[in-house]
């Protein structure tokens, strides 16, 4: 196989998938991993994020359309060393995978993995989630599902899938999400990714059945409970249930209950999507 994807070097970030049979290849606008625990969370595409330190940095030579990227990141509450692998299998299908291990002797506190591709707006470009077609609203709402799959669709034919793989090391602490975003044009921001519209995608772990809360004030976080003595009056084995998320809302003042689970030393963590793209006639 040719080669069919260009990336941004200093990120591993793929910036251009060729498609066969599509007119012009895929552009994507974001692209990487995010990890975080609420307290702190690493962005692959910022090279950094907040309260976040990079230790060390490892990013392969691409070859046959393998890109492979890993860090070694300091969050408060968590050391982990970070693994990102994007392989384009065949010229319509990209496996993308993100590992978490924890490197250091206590345990590292987790709260979500995200695996995040972001495709400008185009006119007629609409989102496909549980059987429903969004058009772009410039809402920034976040529409989310625990099915396997979603997608985008131009009026062209082109459609790009999003699906889970397995993940058999995954504890059933955490669920499966895929989200899509309408995100509005916000230039003010600084970051490529929220230069134009775009559909936002993510494939995201994130505890639901926590051993620890934070909580979080106008995205700060505030209180920190584990299984200690006042957290046993706060922690309940049922799952969460909805949470507020800031980027939907302006007031400044809301805050939510967000949900922490514990890494121990060595123990690893990986989530799996494959993306697809074709033409539908």
């Amino acid at each position: 196989m040719s080669q069919v994807i260009q990336w941004d070097p200093r990120t591993n970030c793929i910036t251009e998938w060729s498609i066969e049979n599509w007119p012009h290849p895929l552009c994507l606008t974001g692209w990487g991993c995010e990890v975080g625990n609420w307290f702190g969370f690493f962005a692959q595409e910022r090279l950094g994020g907040n309260a976040c330190r990079i230790n060390r940095c490892y990013i392969k030579p691409v070859h046959d359309n393998r890109l492979e990227s890993s860090w070694s990141i300091f969050l408060p509450h968590a050391s982990l060393n970070v693994h990102v692998l994007d392989e384009v299998v065949e010229v319509n299908r990209m496996v993308r995978r993100l590992t978490i291990v924890n490197d250091r002797r206590e345990t590292s506190w987790i709260g979500d993995l995200v695996i995040r591709s972001v495709v400008p707006w185009e006119p007629g470009l609409v989102a496909e989630i549980e059987g429903q077609m969004l058009e772009h609203q410039d809402n920034n709402f976040y529409y989310d599902t625990e099915e396997l799959v979603v997608g985008l669709r131009w009026p062209d034919g082109r459609q790009l899938l999003v699906k889970w793989l397995e993940a058999p090391d995954v504890p059933p602490a955490f669920t499966h999400y895929l989200y899509i975003r309408a995100q509005p044009a916000m230039p003010w921001l600084g970051h490529k990714h929220c230069m134009a519209r775009a559909w936002v995608v993510h494939a995201r772990l994130l505890v639901d059945y926590p051993a620890a809360f934070v909580y979080r004030y106008a995205r700060n976080p505030f209180v920190f409970w584990d299984r200690g003595l006042i957290g046993r009056f706060f922690i309940r084995p049922q799952r969460l249930g909805h949470r507020w998320r800031a980027g939907e809302w302006k007031q400044p003042g809301r805050g939510s209950l967000m949900g922490l689970w514990p890494l121990c030393k060595g123990q690893a963590l990986s989530l799996s999507i494959e993306m697809i793209a074709k033409i539908v006639e």
